[in-house]
């Protein structure tokens, strides 16, 4: 817990490797307890979307995949966990993923404009790589 609070710091003061180290070295903790409750695993969760938060600023997007498959294996309803894999589709332009990634995050929170500009920008940049530009 203390590993993930340090990294959020370092997160808000734009020290993202700090962060990125500090959130791996949490799941490193994390994946050496006997007993997982729900509380560890929410923790999981947490700090693998945190550290996804990290990936796609530093443009390792494949990494991202696996951690918000992750967390969305503890959590599949994880609107986070959704969001931050279709950013990480789209910046590798895997449109047809990350158009079923913010549909996911839609359905689970339907209230989010943003999301539904996300799934509009996405379907665009989708018709027009389809299309060969």
């Amino acid at each position: 817990l203390r590993m993930k609070d340090d990294g959020n710091l370092k997160f808000k003061g734009g020290k993202l490797k700090e962060a990125e180290g500090l959130y791996r070295d949490g799941l490193s903790h994390l994946d050496t307890v006997k007993n997982e409750n729900q509380g560890l695993l929410d923790l999981k969760k947490t700090i693998l979307l945190n550290l996804s938060t990290v990936l796609n600023k530093a443009g390792e997007y494949k990494q991202v995949l696996v951690n918000c498959t992750h967390a969305l294996d503890i959590d599949e309803k994880s609107v986070k966990g959704y969001f931050l894999r279709s950013q990480a589709n789209k910046a590798m332009q895997q449109y047809e993923e990350a158009v079923m990634d913010i549909k996911e995050a839609i359905k689970l929170s339907p209230a989010d404009k943003s999301f539904r500009e996300e799934f509009e920008t996405l379907k665009a940049m989708k018709k027009k790589h389809n299309a060969g530009y």
